[in-house]
């Protein structure tokens, strides 16, 4: 699927959107990402996981607003079915 600015964009039939992209490198407090079609972002190393460095490879999610409540349904589904149905000790 394509948006409307001639980026690929990945949805899987989801309706939410992935691109690859890497960490190229840090200005200051703000690391430089860049997407696999050479777009750059800026984004606050504060909101970046720990031990994170140049090259390290990232997966772009963007989603609408109210997909939200839909992840964390599936990330709660999926919490409780690990504890109720552990696997093999």
């Amino acid at each position: 699927m394509k948006n409307n600015h001639n980026n690929e964009l990945t949805s899987g039939g989801t309706g939410r959107f992935f691109m690859s992209a890497k960490i190229s490198r840090f200005e200051a407090t703000k690391a430089i990402i860049t997407t696999e079609d050479g777009q750059e972002l800026t984004w606050s190393v504060k909101n970046l996981p720990d031990k994170i460095s140049p090259d390290t490879p990232l997966n772009l999610k963007i989603s609408l607003a109210d997909d939200n409540n839909n992840d964390q349904q599936e990330l709660a589904t999926s919490l409780l079915n690990e504890l109720l149905n552990p696997g093999p000790a």
